[in-house]
């Protein structure tokens, strides 16, 4: 557990550092541009300290060792969980809590990033960003490394519960906290299941796919 919790302040060293050089290179605070050197920054402390990490330990291969396990066509079935898991998180759990919160507010983060991108070449390489590169990296981080080490010292359900704790908490989202731990106890369950993160990827990638799809109607319409 103390790697993954290195990897993870790595990660978040980086991308201050990078998202401090695309500010000083005159890119505003709130730009695409400043978000793109954030998130990319953070990819890269996370999977460069991840690899530091396990080249120390001796490890045989990179991506199997931490799950990176594809089967085709069966990790597609995480297209329709992806779907189911979305829209139960909406309706399941926000309608309840209407009564004590702004719903309407939970997707103000994700309008604001679309308003960074505009339209465009700014909106294709965000869906790039958050369909492709979040899904991937976050999975390798927080099931094929963080879940399968917390498991190995205290069983499948404090690892799942753990490992979706952390992973809503990390996005810094208070609102979004409900169905970002809906979403990681879900790609929790697929990990152990599966005893990869193929299945993982895809639910994920189609959760952000789902709500990209929405920004980009919302700015063409």
């Amino acid at each position: 557990m103390p790697d993954a919790a290195i990897c993870f302040v790595v990660g978040t060293a980086v991308a201050i550092i990078a998202v401090s050089a695309a500010i000083g290179a005159g890119a505003g605070d709130t730009s695409l541009a400043a978000t793109t050197a954030s998130l990319l920054g953070l990819w890269i402390g996370l999977l460069g300290s991840m690899w530091l990490v396990w080249r120390a330990k001796g490890g045989s291969s990179f991506a199997g060792d931490f799950g990176l396990k594809v089967r085709w066509p069966r990790d597609l079935i995480g297209v329709p969980i992806g779907i189911v898991t979305t829209y139960a998180a909406s309706w399941l759990l926000y309608l309840p809590l209407s009564r004590f919160i702004d719903v309407d507010k939970v997707d103000d983060a994700a309008k604001e990033l679309a308003d960074r991108a505009g339209r465009g070449l700014g909106l294709a390489a965000l869906a790039v960003l958050v369909v492709i590169g979040a899904p991937i990296v976050e999975e390798l981080f927080y099931r094929g490394m963080l879940l399968a080490t917390v498991r190995r010292r205290f069983g499948s359900r404090i690892a799942i519960g753990a490992s979706a704790t952390i992973f809503a908490a990390a996005h810094f989202e208070l609102l979004q906290f409900p169905a970002l731990l809906a979403l990681g106890l879900v790609l929790g369950y697929l990990a152990v299941r599966y005893e990869r993160i193929g299945p993982c990827i895809w639910v994920h990638s189609t959760f952000n796919a789902v709500a990209m799809i929405g920004l980009i109607y919302r700015a063409y319409s």
